[in-house]
């Protein structure tokens, strides 16, 4: 099943194949082989472990965890209850994937955890059942190139990431989460969903609920460091990954990455002095995806931006080399509502740093498609679109965001749990997700975020509990108060303190600079932050500037049919000239192109 080129260390994968009717002969070159089942695995961090139990051979991708412990033996003490993987792997939490494979019987069980976040991609040709974490491999070998899927080149063109089973191509589909799928001899699969949220459940109360953050995240963090390697953090200015470092109980080394030190960099810095955690600041190259955008667009199967495999190339540049790194990701969208359609309050005619929900009107599928706010914005995506098919992608893509809200409405989810719904419903498909991938390249990454008994309270919580994100504030500053008193380098102002009142103080601190001179805490710009601008960071890479020029002529992009080539050309001219900045867009266009060019 191996993919055609060379293999490189700036990337990492792993697949399957499963030929219980047709046997061939075993791979020698592959983690397993039997002629039957063939695993292989490239730069997999954590590295799959291989168990033979009661007659089975078990393999572990991820980081399973049973009674809050990242333990092995206690995963295969809980598989040996009655019923095996299918019946426990509910009992199980963290991030992975499991496989159980009965040699006598030629059958496979594979189960995922409840938020895919090891997302596989799988199809089946009648003779081989495959899968892969990276669709590009399946779309290479031509296990899945029957065409591509409109309604997902779509979606990803709109919204930036691709919803549920669809994936670009047509012969493959994406595992939801916490998902059973057992193949017998005759290669025949059946799907169970073993866990899905619960809507109906009692919301918490205010007064409970920044305690019941703060003991489920640490929790959480204390399941994920249950295992002592050597742990770094992944910090930033702001307030989740501060969430992890005030509820770890064992050191990390932190670590923030900006192209120069800066305000964020600074405040990390502040941050883990006050937390007594080593601190190291890593130059972040300008050029950074020059020579690793097709390994990017490999791992995130054409799917999700490749400038998001934010942390490519960085395996030797961390000092102390940590081989397990954590990471934030989640915590804003479980507790901070960063999804939720909401507007800044205008404070005397400012915009201020708190915010109020705005009402979902309307048709919910159109209403999500022009308000969801990782949706591409700063180009308009009909650019690129012929004019005869604007309205039918159009029609495509709220029909196929009315598909994945039906399953939300058949749980219960209605309003804003709804909304929230579209992008928990398959997390993992979300545009930060690469930044894990792009870590796992040298060595394992974690996020807390994703525990049971967090995703759990999330789905409890009402959408005004968590606009403003004051419970999850609330919750940092208990099992912190010295970190929750540091200023946010989003706003320069203390992190725990309640947006409201950042905004009173913000605005009173103002009128006083201005009568009479006093100092302001000025917000950071882009400068300040962690990331150059689309527009920088292409400009910063030659190589990639060349392969955008070439767009205009690209034959793999001229075969999507609703594509304009014409408005290809346009939007190159236009940014290249340097009267619009479509950086986003063309960042977008670069990865289908890479994607569907057979390596």
């Amino acid at each position: 099943m191996r993919s055609p080129g060379s293999l490189t260390r700036n990337r990492w994968h792993f697949a399957f194949s499963f030929r219980p009717c047709e046997p061939e002969a075993p791979d020698q070159a592959a983690f397993f082989s039997d002629g039957i089942l063939t695993i292989e695995a490239e730069n997999f961090h954590p590295s799959p472990r291989h168990y033979s139990v009661d007659g089975k051979d078990h393999f572990f991708f991820g980081h399973p965890i049973a009674d809050g412990k990242r333990d092995d033996r206690a995963v295969l003490a809980v598989l040996k209850q009655n019923g095996g993987l299918a019946s426990n792997v509910g009992r199980l939490n963290g991030s992975f994937i499991l496989l159980v494979y009965d040699r006598q019987r030629r059958e496979l069980t594979l189960a995922n955890d409840r938020f895919a976040a090891f997302g596989l991609q799988f199809c089946d040709d009648g003779k081989t059942w495959r899968a892969s974490s990276s669709l590009k491999l399946l779309w290479d070998l031509g296990a899945s190139r029957k065409g591509l899927e409109q309604t997902a080149v779509a979606q990803f063109l709109f919204l930036r990431r691709v919803f549920g089973e669809r994936t670009l191509a047509t012969g493959a589909r994406y595992l939801l989460p916490a998902t059973t799928l057992q193949i017998g001899r005759n290669g025949q699969a059946s799907e169970e969903r073993y866990w899905r949220p619960d809507y109906a459940r009692a919301e918490p109360g205010d007064r409970e609920l920044p305690s019941l953050i703060a003991e489920r995240l640490r929790g959480a963090v204390a399941a994920h460091q249950s295992d002592d390697e050597r742990y770094g953090l992944l910090l930033s200015g702001g307030l989740d990954s501060r969430a992890l470092l005030a509820a770890s109980r064992k050191p990390v080394a932190c670590y923030t990455t900006c192209l120069r030190e800066n305000n964020e960099s600074a405040v990390a810095c502040e941050v883990a002095a006050a937390a007594g955690a080593a601190f190291h600041f890593v130059p972040r190259p300008r050029e950074l995806y020059d020579k690793v955008v097709d390994d990017a667009v490999f791992m995130t199967g054409g799917q999700q931006t490749y400038v998001e495999a934010q942390f490519l190339g960085y395996g030797n540049a961390w000092p102390e080399r940590p081989n397990t790194m954590l990471i934030g990701l989640g915590l804003d969208i479980f507790f901070g509502g960063l999804y939720l359609p909401k507007a800044p309050v205008d404070f005397f005619g400012r915009p201020g740093l708190h915010f109020r929900l705005k009402p979902i009107a309307g048709e919910f599928s159109a209403g999500f498609l022009d308000g969801v706010s990782y949706r591409l914005k700063q180009s308009d995506p009909n650019l690129v679109v012929r004019q005869e098919s604007r309205k039918p992608v159009r029609d495509l893509l709220c029909d196929s965001i009315d598909g994945v809200a039906s399953r939300g409405r058949e749980l219960g989810a209605e309003g804003y749990d709804l909304w929230e719904y579209m992008h928990i419903d398959t997390l993992s498909r979300h545009y930060s997700f690469p930044m894990m991938m792009s870590v796992r390249t040298y060595a394992e990454c974690r996020a807390p975020a994703l525990d049971n008994d967090l995703f759990d309270l999330s789905i409890r919580m009402t959408a005004r509990q968590k606009v403003n994100g004051t419970a999850y504030q609330r919750a940092i500053a208990l099992l912190s108060p010295t970190l929750g008193k540091i200023r946010n380098a989003n706003t320069n102002l203390p992190a725990t303190m309640p947006l409201p009142r950042q905004t009173l103080l913000k605005t009173v601190l103002f009128g006083a600079h201005h009568m009479v001179g006093t100092a302001y805490p000025e917000s950071p710009g882009r400068e300040d932050r962690s990331w150059p601008s689309a527009s920088d960071s292409l400009a910063a890479c030659p190589s990639i500037v060349a392969r955008a020029r070439e767009l205009p002529q690209s034959e793999r992009l001229a075969e999507i049919p609703f594509v304009d080539m014409d408005g290809v050309k346009s939007v190159i001219d236009d940014h290249f000239d340097g009267r619009t900045d479509h950086a986003v867009l063309i960042n977008l266009l670069i990865t289908f192109d890479s994607f569907m060019r057979v390596s």
